[in-house]
This record gives C-alpha cells, sequence and structure tokens, in this order.
C-alpha cells in the first residue's frame, strides 16, 4: 500500500482485505494528493468508515472530500451513510 499513515492502512486492510487492498490506495491516494495537509490521515479514516468496505463508496467519498473535507468528517462522526442502490452510487449520488 502507498505511504499512507499506519491506522489508515491498518484501516484499509480491515475493511477491504488482503484480496481487495491494492485497489484502496488508488481511490484514497486521489484525497491524499489534493489535500496535503495534516488532516489528511482523519479525513482519509472518515473515508474508510463511510465507504463500509465498498469500492464504490470509497471513490464516491474520496471524491466528496476533495469538494470539502468538512462535509466528510461530519458524515462519519454522525454516522451518516446514505442507503442508496448501487445505480444511484454509480451515478456519484
Amino acid at each position: 500500500m502507498a505511504d499512507f499513515d499506519l491506522a489508515v492502512t491498518a484501516e484499509a486492510l480491515r475493511l477491504f482485505g488482503p484480496a481487495r487492498l491494492p485497489q484502496a490506495p488508488r481511490e484514497l491516494g486521489g484525497y491524499e494528493l489534493h489535500a496535503g495537509s495534516l488532516e489528511a490521515t482523519r479525513v482519509l479514516l472518515a473515508v474508510l468508515k463511510l465507504s463500509c468496505g465498498d469500492l464504490a463508496r470509497l471513490e464516491h467519498y474520496v471524491r466528496q472530500a476533495t469538494l470539502d473535507f468538512r462535509d466528510v468528517l461530519y458524515w462519519a462522526r454522525e454516522a451518516l451513510t446514505p442507503n442508496l442502490s448501487p445505480t444511484a452510487w454509480a451515478r456519484g449520488v
């Protein structure tokens, strides 16, 4: 996995397992490159929490974090994970 904080790597492994772990850094790296701040670890952990181990959700929340990371932090803190269909996630809702 890329050079992520140990906590981020551990959480990604827990959620995605060893078989799907190589796919997660590609998505997470999109935010880390965008953020470049000390908040990146906190935001990435929130993104992972909201993804629930689903790569489509991971991609969605990384995109949301690049728009406004505060939204992702709020959603994760309040445990707000919209129950949308896979089709809605694919459309980027």
